[in-house]
């Protein structure tokens, strides 16, 4: 097994609700559960975080707590950034998924001349920004600050000096900015997407001229089927996913669910 260093960040102050902090504690208790001796056979570095904020009063309603979270980008990508040099791989362990721009920092920070992809596993997309942000919660920004992105097209706020300094102070963490090129993000489980987000998306994929429908359905062939007649559509590509002995025992494919259904023929893509 590789050289493992784990980084625990146990920040909240980019979340919307409380609690997220607790996370990094309650993976431990799990793999103490399971047995596990993973948290004692590598060695660890815990982050001092700035949950005493939560306690103050928010000074940008539109990038709430931004200072703290920026002090949190400083530490946290500086550990990964050591942790990469001195041959070790990071594991970065997070309740507050603010946090995620700030590894991705320290990564570039390590390896400034090395061309870095992102695979963002997220039911949202994290691409606001404080000009369009409907919550001001920093958790809603990591992706677009990785991107150096402001989105200004879509802004929906005016941004005071203060708020506009911090901002781009966290996408140039390490002096790098961007760190990631859009063409080299891959979004995956991504289902929810504000106006804002969903109007960037479309112009980097401009070229292609994509149309984007979210559907939330509880019979899957049914809402397919419709979508096909609504929509006059040719053909319908799926991309099975991989399953699991387990899953392939007690779980039914939707691809062959739908290639019985539909009335269009059906590419499946398989991973």
């Amino acid at each position: 097994m590789r050289n493992i260093k784990l980084i625990e960040v146990p920040s909240e102050i980019g979340a919307g609700t409380r609690g997220a902090s607790l996370g990094v504690e309650a993976i431990k208790v799990a793999a103490m559960d399971f047995m596990s001796n993973f948290f004692i056979h590598f060695p660890s570095e815990r982050i001092p975080n700035e949950n005493k904020l939560l306690y103050e009063p928010i000074e940008s309603p539109y990038a709430k707590r931004v200072k703290g979270v920026y002090s949190m980008y400083e530490k946290v990508s500086k550990a990964v950034s050591e942790t990469l040099k001195n041959n070790f791989f990071p594991v970065v362990i997070s309740g507050d998924h603010s946090i995620a721009g700030a590894t991705i920092a320290g990564i570039k920070m390590a390896k400034p001349k090395s061309k870095l992809g992102v695979i963002w596993i997220d039911a949202h997309a994290d691409l606001h920004t404080p000009y369009t942000t409907p919550s001001g919660n920093l958790h809603g920004m990591p992706l677009a600050i990785t991107l150096g992105e402001d989105n200004k097209d879509c802004a929906v706020h005016k941004l005071d000096d203060e708020t506009k300094s911090y901002w781009e102070k966290l996408k140039n963490i390490g002096k790098i900015s961007p760190k990631v090129l859009p063409e080299d993000v891959v979004l995956i489980s991504a289902r929810d997407y504000e106006k804002e987000e969903r109007a960037w998306l479309a112009e980097q994929f401009a070229e292609y001229n994509p149309e984007f429908y979210f559907i939330t359905t509880f019979d899957f062939e049914e809402t397919i089927e419709q979508f096909v007649q609504d929509r006059n559509i040719d053909i319908v590509i799926n991309v099975p996913r991989n399953h699991s002995f387990y899953d392939s025992v007690f779980k039914h494919s939707s691809t062959k669910r739908l290639a019985f259904h539909s009335s269009i023929p059906v590419l499946a893509a398989h991973e």
